[in-house]
This record gives C-alpha cells, sequence and structure tokens, in this order.
C-alpha cells in the first residue's frame, strides 16, 4: 500500500499533453541493448522461449522498451533452429563468441531493425526483424548475409561504448 496527502484537486478540461511514450516507434534500425532475459513456457505448450527486453539507447525513442522470443526450445526442429540462428546473429552483433547464460547478453549494444504490422488478431505488433552490430545497418530479414564482428573500439572516458 502507498500513503501519501492529495490535497487542493481541482478537475480540469485540459487533455492530458501528449508525450514521446505515446507515438509508435517508426520501422527503422535503432541502437538499443538487452535488458532482461528469461526463459518462459509458450502459451500454446509447445515448449519453452527465451524472452528478450531491448531497450532503445539513443534519440527520440531512446529508453522505449522492445521484446523479442526465440522458441529455442520448441518441439518442432526447424522453429528451433531458426530461434537459434537469430540468437547466434544476437551474440555476432555484441560481440559474445561464447556464452553460458542469456544474461552474458545484457547492457552490449547493438542495431536492431524494428517493423510493425497489423495482426488481424492482436492488432498493432511492433518487431525485431534483424540484428547487425552498432553502425551497421541489419540486413534485411531475406537476405543471407555474413555478419562480421568488428573489433570493438575503446569507449571514450565517461562514455557508454554507443555513445562513441
Amino acid at each position: 500500500m502507498a500513503q501519501f496527502s492529495l490535497t487542493n484537486v481541482q478537475e480540469t478540461d485540459e487533455a492530458p499533453s501528449a508525450s514521446r511514450w505515446d507515438k509508435d516507434i517508426p520501422n527503422g534500425s535503432y541502437t538499443a541493448v538487452l535488458i532482461e532475459s528469461d526463459r518462459v513456457p509458450m502459451n500454446n505448450g509447445n515448449g519453452d522461449r527465451l524472452s528478450l527486453k531491448f531497450e532503445i539507447v539513443e534519440g527520440e525513442f531512446a529508453e522505449r522498451w522492445i521484446w523479442d522470443g526465440l522458441n529455442l526450445w520448441h518441439e518442432k526442429e526447424t522453429v528451433a533452429a531458426r530461434a537459434l540462428t537469430d540468437l547466434k546473429r544476437i551474440c555476432r552483433a555484441v560481440g559474445v563468441t561464447e556464452m553460458s547464460d542469456s544474461s552474458d547478453l545484457h547492457d552490449k549494444p547493438l542495431s536492431i531493425t524494428v517493423q510493425t504490422t497489423i495482426d488481424p488478431q492482436y492488432g498493432k505488433q511492433v518487431s525485431i526483424k534483424a540484428y547487425a552490430p552498432v553502425g551497421r545497418a541489419a540486413p534485411a530479414p531475406a537476405q543471407p548475409a555474413a555478419i562480421a564482428t568488428p573489433e570493438p573500439a575503446p569507449a571514450a572516458p565517461g562514455k557508454k561504448p554507443w555513445e562513441q
């Protein structure tokens, strides 16, 4: 429970002001970091997925979150293989060559390509379509392309790696 004292409240007819949080994130590439990851059961019972929460760290949409899910433990091998390919793309984009836990990918900048679609059942859906190292636009998902892992440049003192 939260206790507080609220006094001198007057009703107003003013509409709440629009903020950057009200704007849809347009299709495009954004610098982001993975801030949360967890293995969760899929709603349809076909296995588990790796739930990923990314935060955009630059530009007008900084501090906005975008979720993705990788069906790494799906009962169909082809679905799990596709998810593993995406996980490898994320690893290459952040410069991780070996990992033992998904948290090894946290707080490392990468470029994500975001696309909005309209689903007849669920409405507007924002999804991540590609991953790439920062400074390179992610390739279109339909184009198979090798993603080279660049040598990470040292960050300037007092700056985050993506603020170089």
